[in-house]
């Protein structure tokens, strides 16, 4: 079970960091680091709070709230941007996580 929970983190990263580099094209080293700290911070809770029963719309839309500041913080741009960012990396990866 626990591979299984690490698998999809691994693949969530993945898919991100991908999304997220070719929109910003920021420095891959520092933008791979930040894209694992944010989603080790946003995983497990999202995670945690699906399997206690929580909406599953509802995390999503607190992720997407919750990673958009930690974007902005660490690539130094605009909350917006950051937001649109956060939001098209999530709903990919949400839609990927139907087929898992």
């Amino acid at each position: 079970m626990i591979l299984i929970y690490l698998f999809s983190l691994l693949l969530t990263i993945i898919i991100e960091y991908s999304i997220i580099y070719v929109i910003t094209k920021y420095q891959w080293k520092k933008l791979l680091l930040y894209i694992v700290l944010i989603n080790c911070f946003t995983w497990p809770l999202a995670i945690i709070s699906y399997n206690f029963g929580a909406n599953f719309y509802l995390i999503e839309l607190v992720v997407i709230l919750t990673e958009a500041p930690l974007l902005m913080l660490l690539l130094r741009k605009n909350y917006y941007y950051c937001l649109g960012l956060s939001l098209f990396a999530n709903t990919i990866t949400a839609m990927l996580s139907f087929l898992y």
